[in-house]
């Protein structure tokens, strides 16, 4: 395959992890794998599920945004109390005001220093504004406060992943999953950490309990498949694989993965199907592909 068709064929929106050079053998060039991994780090984080604690929580319920923001500003001049600030950063949350929700969050753990839901909240405000080390600090104050707080060890998994930091990424997911087992997200998350440090059977190991938890999950299959690829196991790789498009016919870039293991593995034949099945989702990708597994 070209340096040409990998450029191509990496056009997903997601970071680039160029290609140094391909394994003895020619097999699939891991760093290519990756490129085609769903970056968590792309994830909106969970906003505290807790229900807002007075005036606002009918108005948020009931989808009446501006009128919960209106209330929870009445609540906020009348009271100066930290719950009414927490009220008024929702709001604003809701509304996408991602600078006056971080204002009104530090302002509520400014006036309680231990309000869990507030630092948690404040992390997720300062996670999409792309202030993402200080989103670290006020989500490890979270889990502080709150050490049982699954959802808040998730988010900072998050966070450490948009800042590259991909082994405190690994720490903070799996305290996600040992609080919830079943936190299929969370477990999501940690296979990818494990596959950009290279440890493709952990990764393995996560993915599969992100199957476990949630069998219909295509991207799940689809990353399974991605990290057997990257230990260059094409057979094993193509039954998940397989179970992605199946999921997901207009899966374009598990049937084009799905296309290398099949090539890897030996079996052109169904390698050049998947070329065929590719060519009406993505002309460009199929001709990646077809590139890749070579014409004779």
């Amino acid at each position: 395959m070209s340096q040409a068709a990998i450029n191509d064929a990496e056009g997903t929106g997601r970071p680039s992890f160029a290609p140094t050079r391909w394994p003895v053998g020619g097999g699939i060039c891991v760093a290519f794998v990756l490129a085609l991994l769903p970056d968590p780090a792309q994830a909106l984080p969970p906003v505290p599920t807790t229900a807002w604690p007075t005036t606002g929580f009918v108005h948020r319920d009931g989808a009446r945004y501006a009128e919960a923001g209106d209330a929870a500003r009445e609540a906020v001049r009348r009271t100066q109390e930290a719950a009414a600030w927490y009220n008024l950063g929702l709001a604003h949350v809701t509304g996408g005001r991602h600078a006056e929700a971080i204002d009104a969050f530090g302002e509520a753990v400014r006036l309680n220093p231990d309000f869990v839901d507030a630092w948690h909240a404040l992390g997720v405000a300062y996670t999409n504004a792309g202030r993402y080390a200080e989103a670290v600090v006020a989500y490890r104050r979270a889990v502080q406060l709150n050490p049982q707080a699954a959802t808040a060890w998730y988010n900072l998994g998050i966070a450490y992943r948009n800042l590259a930091r991909d082994a405190e990424a690994v720490d903070a997911n799996r305290e996600a999953v040992r609080l919830n087992p079943i936190y299929a997200d969370a477990w999501h998350n940690l296979g990818f950490a494990y596959a950009q440090l290279a440890r493709y059977p952990e990764a393995i190991d996560a993915y599969r309990e992100v199957i476990r938890v949630a069998p219909d999950r295509a991207v799940a299959w689809y990353s399974l498949g991605a990290n057997y690829t990257a230990l260059n196991r094409y057979p094993d790789a193509v039954g998940p694989l397989r179970q992605a498009v199946r999921l997901n016919p207009q899966y374009v870039d598990a049937w084009y993965l799905l296309g290398l293991a099949y090539a890897g593995a030996g079996d052109r034949l169904a390698a050049l199907e998947c070329v065929r099945t590719l060519r009406p989702l993505d002309p460009a990708r199929a001709d990646a592909l077809f590139s890749a597994v070579g014409p004779r």
